[in-house]
């Protein structure tokens, strides 16, 4: 008896990623068996058993997108204090709005706001740092996303220990919700702090993720307590290495890409953040250059104002132009930053961030019937270059199909923007 696939794809446009150099290929199939990719090939004359056939006519087929840093319920706060740079953003807006706002409410409908964001934009898996963690752990669960959540050790709404502990345990088995240690960034952690954090990341083996070197400020403050560079400073307190990821990294210097180069740290790079705030531009080709695994984040909705890899693929590639036109960034790696070497700065590399078999079926298809996808070229330049994230009409998680003809399956999604609203009341009730 012939073995029935959960779901027969077919392709007219693929780009598996499998060798990472991000070639097209036409007329292709994927098997899905149960979570994970059975196989890729031609499409043959006949067809294999499928419970599902999916046809993808006229579609670019392309692994999940994977997003390396996200605060994902500061979707709530999109909007407020644009005009402020990064410290009085802080200082002025954020901070005080999270002491008032802030509770597993909250939480939840920023959440559910923000994955709503995520599936209409192809990306199937985050990096996640903020408060409540196992209250955001259970939504990933349900809505079928996978997410790297780490829990904030700095946070004053919840016992660290306690969340942690938690996820741990409810999700051990879990092959979606990861565990992970968040610090919010030098400045704000002490020595002691970080030095715990690296302790607890070892003996748990959870991946630490922390704002580093993202203002001119940071680097002054850092520098006046510690004698030396924020990424020197990490180093001594054990904050480095593979299981550890570096977000931002505006203000590298040369010594510290030397240090997180030959620690194997990865580096997740939020340019549209980094230019709404007015930080500047991380040295990312540099980075490139030393052998530093370099990803993508969208940084939170408050600060970007959205949670759209493709605009920032398109903004992040143009601005490495600008800053160094003589050097070139192909879109092959740009794609690759928030697709191979994503999953490589999570830890993630044997499982997502391919259309491969073996890997979790984590599969997005842009619907190419566009005007600003024509002429077909270099539908891997149109995917960097001119698609803007509407195009996505179909999105797949762990075999689960998420989104179909651009509609999300199985949510209320006007449940959710009601919810949305009425915590926008609270808000001005508190500003």
């Amino acid at each position: 008896m012939s073995k029935v696939f959960s779901k027969v794809i077919l392709c007219e446009y693929l780009l598996s990623m499998e060798r990472g150099d991000g070639q097209i290929k036409k007329n292709q199939m994927i098997l899905v068996d149960e979570n994970k990719i059975h196989s890729v090939g031609p499409v043959p004359q006949t067809l294999p058993e499928g419970k599902e056939i999916i046809r993808l006519n006229n579609h670019l087929v392309c692994p999940g997108l994977i997003n390396t840093h996200t605060h994902l319920p500061m979707v709530l706060f999109r909007g407020l204090g644009d005009h402020l740079t990064l410290q009085r953003w802080l200082e002025e807006i954020i901070f005080p709005l999270e002491k008032k706002m802030v509770n597993p409410e909250f939480i939840r409908v920023g959440t559910e706001l923000a994955l709503l964001e995520l599936i209409k934009n192809g990306i199937t898996t985050v990096c996640d740092m903020y408060f409540h963690t196992p209250v955001m752990a259970g939504l990933f669960e349900s809505y079928g996303l996978r997410g790297v959540l780490a829990v904030d050790m700095l946070s004053s709404f919840s016992d660290w220990k306690k969340d942690l502990d938690d996820l741990c345990d409810t999700y051990k088995e879990s092959q979606r919700v990861h565990p992970a240690i968040a610090c919010h960034a030098p400045y704000t952690c002490d020595a002691d702090l970080l030095k715990l954090s690296a302790e607890e990341s070892q003996k748990r083996n959870l991946p630490i993720s922390i704002h580093v070197a993202e203002t001119e400020w940071e680097i002054s403050e850092i520098k006046k307590q510690y004698g030396k560079t924020p990424v020197a400073h990490l180093k001594d307190c054990g904050v480095i290495g593979p299981h550890s990821i570096f977000v931002h990294c505006v203000y590298l210097n040369e010594e510290d890409m030397d240090l997180m180069a030959e620690t194997n740290t990865p580096l997740s790079y939020n340019p549209e953040s980094n230019m709404k705030l007015g930080s500047g531009v991380a040295p990312i080709l540099r980075a490139m250059e030393k052998g530093i695994t370099v990803s993508m984040g969208t940084d939170g909705a408050a600060s970007n104002n959205d949670l759209n890899l493709f605009t920032e693929m398109d903004t992040g590639a143009k601005l490495q132009k600008l800053k160094n036109p003589s050097k070139t960034v192909k879109a092959k790696d740009i794609f690759s930053m928030v697709t191979t070497s994503a999953a490589k700065a999570l830890g993630l590399s044997d499982s997502i961030g391919k259309i491969q078999a073996g890997f979790f079926a984590d599969i997005i298809a842009l619907n190419l019937n566009h005007p600003h996808l024509y002429p077909r070229h270099d539908l891997l330049n149109h995917l960097v270059y001119s698609a803007s994230g509407r195009e996505v009409d179909f999105v797949m998680c762990h075999g689960k199909v998420l989104m179909k003809d651009a509609e999300i399956q199985g949510v209320d999604v006007f449940r959710i923007y009601a919810e949305a609203e009425m915590i926008k009341e609270k808000i001005k009730e508190t500003v």
